[in-house]
């Protein structure tokens, strides 16, 4: 279906030299092995972040080529493979900020999408954007909250600690 340029990593994963008669030397290293990478899940930010970057260099080669105009069904569904490597990655991202950056671009990019579409002929597809854009939208919101909370309660121990500094330089008086 997609025409990708993928003879650069089939390469890359296939160009092992494999001895038959001693198997003991066909151990490859797992710590820099694509294929070990592609194989198990992440479990840390290090390799999820490896794996979403070879993710998303297929997507954009992809989207390059499948684009609205001309495919418009398989560009937006590669749109959407992108809103899910986004919102995947940010299971691993531990700064709420850069978390709230990622659904940021979900947003844009699936607004800007759903802008560009006949509701008329892709209603379909219009349901299916909106959908992924209010849980997009209502995950920002609960992240932002987070972190007005987490503000908040700062503000408060900012604010108490300097009420108590300022009777403490009244009762020096």
């Amino acid at each position: 279906m997609f025409n990708l340029d993928l003879q650069p990593i089939f390469t890359r994963l296939l160009d092992y030299n494999f001895n038959v008669k001693n198997p003991i030397s066909n151990v490859i290293p797992q710590n820099n092995d694509l294929i070990y990478k592609l194989i198990r899940p992440p479990t840390n930010y290090e390799t999820a972040s490896g794996i979403f970057r070879i993710i998303l260099n297929c997507l954009m080669k992809a989207e390059n080529f499948y684009t609205l105009q001309n495919h418009c069904t398989d560009a937006i569904v590669l749109i959407q493979d992108r809103s899910k490597a986004y919102r995947l990655m940010t299971v691993f991202e531990k700064n709420i900020n850069r978390q709230c950056c990622m659904h940021k671009r979900r947003i844009d990019m699936l607004n800007n999408v759903l802008g560009q579409l006949n509701p008329d002929h892709y209603l379909h597809v219009c349901r299916q954007l909106t959908f992924e854009l209010a849980e997009a939208l209502g995950t920002l919101r609960d992240l932002k909250r987070k972190l007005l909370d987490e503000v908040g309660w700062m503000y408060c121990l900012i604010t108490d600690f300097f009420k108590i500094n300022l009777k403490n330089i009244d009762n020096s008086r």
